[in-house]
């Protein structure tokens, strides 16, 4: 039974129109009707309804899920004979790792987005400067498609949570750091009511800003948590246990510095890519990823920041070896072994907060850097056929905000601090 009977009824009719005008009168009324398990159910089932939608509209990746010979994503598939598969039911065999027969649901069409208010935040990940695609660049498609202004934080790739504070607050506070082309803004504009976006590293950021000052809260509409390292990787823990006694120095050209940098990262190219050298605290990044950090920063804030009332929502990956590059497989095994499914850097059950106003959205079927990350060059993947990244990103983010909007937390509000203010 929903804390909600009308939402109740209407969900156990299937008046799913009905629903939907409810849900979103009370998640206005009382941001809190989201931690209605009912609710939870809803906004997944909602999310890869909506999903599977926009991502029958990409040729790219209904090919992908049409091919039936050919394990790894880079490796050519062929479709042999006539697939008998509707569109939507392989799209949610090939990228849903969970709930994929939610293909079935027959919800109504999405929701028109009419003049939506808030700005979206995006909060890069680690070593984000070292990677040869922007996380989540279908974001520029999304500020043409729908109008809602996006901005790249410049939080710094190489050092704490808590030091990239400043950073973010800087761009909801100013609207400085990047635009939705990586170009740094020259003349910024202070955005009013943001949605935050954090991709890997860039969730635990988001989460110290709301941890650290809570006074944003009130313009924050939600943080989506993108493949997010929520409760730390394994694999940072390896990797801070190997360097927690040495003197990491910040100059670039250090050996053991460029050694710890490859070890995590061994398609990076750093020549030029590395900015802020005498800001870097490389040991305090790591230490930060790892799952001992982690759990203790939410043992300390997550009922904290669960009280401010910021929808928070997860969109998760999950992988298996076959599906990674063959360099990062020793690391998906040994998470495997410790704490299960993952997405080869992150497992499942650390991409996710189990507070009341946090909210799975859906479990794909795609590794860490698939799902926010468009296809490598070649001079970056090592010989590797899995680093082509076909997961439809274009069709998660609308998805996402599709949701976002039906909800209610993308509309105008009046009392809404205006842009410059």
């Amino acid at each position: 039974m929903s804390l909600v009977p009308e939402l109740s009824n209407q969900y156990a009719n299937a008046d799913f129109d009905a629903f939907i005008a409810s849900l979103r009168a009370a998640v206005e009324a009382e941001r809190r009707t989201l931690t209605d398990p009912l609710v939870k159910t809803w906004c997944g089932q909602r999310w890869r309804d909506l999903f599977l939608t926009e991502a029958a509209k990409d040729d790219k990746a209904v090919e992908t899920a049409s091919a039936v010979v050919g394990l790894m994503q880079g490796i050519p598939t062929l479709n042999l004979g006539k697939d008998k598969r509707s569109v939507r039911q392989r799209l949610a065999e090939r990228f849903l790792a969970e709930n994929i027969l939610d293909w079935k649901l027959e919800l109504p069409p999405p929701p028109s987005l009419n003049q939506p208010d808030p700005t979206i935040v995006f909060c890069p990940g680690f070593i984000h400067r070292a990677i040869p695609t922007p996380g989540l660049a279908e974001l520029a498609d999304i500020e043409r498609d729908y109008g809602l202004r996006v901005l790249r934080a410049d939080a710094h790739g190489f050092r704490g949570c808590s030091d990239n504070v400043p950073d973010l607050l800087a761009t909801i506070e100013h609207g400085t750091g990047e635009d939705d082309a990586g170009a740094v803004i020259t003349d910024p504009v202070a955005p009013r009511d943001v949605v935050l976006i954090g991709y890997s590293k860039g969730s635990p950021d988001a989460l110290t800003l709301l941890a650290q000052e809570p006074n944003v809260a009130s313009r924050v509409r939600a943080l989506v948590c993108w493949a997010g390292a929520v409760g730390g990787s394994p694999t940072a823990d390896d990797v801070y246990e190997t360097i927690k006694d040495i003197n990491l120095s910040a100059v670039v050209n250090n050996d053991v510095v460029l050694t710890v940098l490859k070890a995590l990262l061994p398609i990076a190219q750093l020549d030029g890519l590395l900015e802020r050298t005498d800001e870097w605290d490389l040991k305090g990044a790591i230490r930060d990823l790892s799952t001992t950090a982690r759990s203790a920063f939410l043992a300390d804030h997550a009922a904290a920041i669960d009280a401010l009332d910021v929808p928070i929502f997860h969109v998760i990956g999950r992988t298996s070896p076959l599906e990674v590059p063959y360099f990062q497989l020793q690391g998906t095994l040994e998470i495997t072994r410790r704490v299960g499914a993952n997405d080869m850097q992150v497992a499942v059950e650390h991409a996710q907060m189990r507070t009341p106003m946090a909210t799975t959205l859906a479990v794909c079927r795609a590794h860490h850097w698939d799902l926010a990350l468009g296809p490598f060059p070649a001079t970056h993947r090592l010989g590797s056929p899995n680093l082509n990244h076909p997961f439809p990103r274009r069709a998660a983010l609308t998805a996402t905000v599709l949701l976002l909007a039906e909800l209610g937390l993308l509309a105008n509000r009046p009392d809404a601090r205006p842009n410059g203010a």
